[in-house]
This record gives C-alpha cells, sequence and structure tokens, in this order.
C-alpha cells in the first residue's frame, strides 16, 4: 500500500498515557501543511474520489498489540475544526466514532478501525483541519501503538496472488 505522508495522521503513536484521550496530529486541509515531496510550497487536500468511486477511507492499524491489566477499551473519534486559526484550537466537532474496541481485539498488524471519511453536518462549515482522538474508557493500556492514515486507493489485491515456488524459464 503506497500512502500520502500528507495524509498520516500518526505512525506508531503510542497510546499508553495516563490521561484519558490522546489526539493525533491534526491535518491542515486549506494548505498549510508541508509538501513532504512535490515542488510547491503548500499541500491542498484535492482527495479525489478514494478506491475506485467510493469515499476515501480512514484506516487505523494496531502498529503494537495493546495490553490493559483491566478490560481496557478505545473509542476512535474522526473530528474537524473549522473555525480553527490553528490546530491547536479547542473547537472540534466529532463527525464518527468507532465506539468503544475492546483490548482483546486491538492485536499488532490489524485494523482496528476502517471507516469511510465522513461527510460534513448539514449548513456546518467545511472544517479546516481533522484529526483523530484517541479515549480510553478511564483505564490506560500498558502497551500500545497505531498508524492511522488516509487511504485514497483500495490497498486490496483485486487479481490475487503469484503462486509461491514457480520458477521461469530461461
Amino acid at each position: 500500500m503506497i500512502l500520502d505522508l500528507n495524509l498520516v495522521f500518526n505512525t506508531a503513536l503510542a497510546l499508553t498515557s495516563s490521561t484519558t484521550t490522546i489526539p493525533s496530529t491534526a491535518l491542515d486541509l486549506l494548505g498549510g501543511q508541508t509538501v513532504i515531496d512535490g515542488n510547491a510550497s503548500a499541500y491542498g487536500a484535492d482527495m479525489g474520489i478514494g478506491p475506485g468511486v467510493a469515499v476515501p477511507q480512514v484506516r487505523v492499524i494496531a502498529t503494537t498489540g495493546f495490553t490493559s491489566s483491566t478490560s481496557g477499551v478505545l473509542n476512535i473519534a474522526f473530528q474537524g475544526n473549522a473555525v480553527a486559526s490553528s490546530a491547536a484550537d479547542a473547537n472540534w466537532v466529532t463527525y464518527i466514532e468507532t465506539g468503544n474496541i475492546a483490548s482483546t481485539s486491538l492485536a499488532v498488524s490489524t485494523t482496528i478501525a476502517r471507516f469511510d471519511y465522513p461527510i460534513r453536518q448539514v449548513a456546518a462549515a467545511m472544517p479546516r483541519y481533522i484529526r483523530l482522538l484517541y479515549q480510553f474508557d478511564g483505564t490506560s493500556f500498558s502497551a500500545g501503538a497505531t498508524t492511522a492514515f488516509i487511504q485514497l486507493a483500495s490497498g486490496d489485491n483485486d487479481i490475487g496472488y503469484y503462486p509461491s515456488n514457480f520458477v521461469v524459464a530461461p
């Protein structure tokens, strides 16, 4: 899977803090973000139409398995902020959230959340900044990390894989 680094919320973000919420990096959709690759000076978030004719997807993958001394749960909220002048502004609106995910479902290398890029509410302003907010039930995890991003194209292999142990004739 190829990722656009301008659309990555976090990479191997440790979710072991004693606080009950941890925000990801906020992405600036109006062009305030530095371009990772290219010759422009700002990134404009034209995310296209996503995989096929669908909308882009937000994916969260557990890069380290989660462990908790109790039955900890994690909730992931996708938030937008239309009135902010910076990513530090506190006016975040939750567009969609996963609901509680038990620590037993947060195994390493698994997709723990995957949902379509949410639409804004009717008559609401377009968000300038977007982020993910990781919320705990009050119990922190002793281990666990995620990588989260917006996926523009499908990472699924529709054709299939080559058979193993094949030989190429000279």
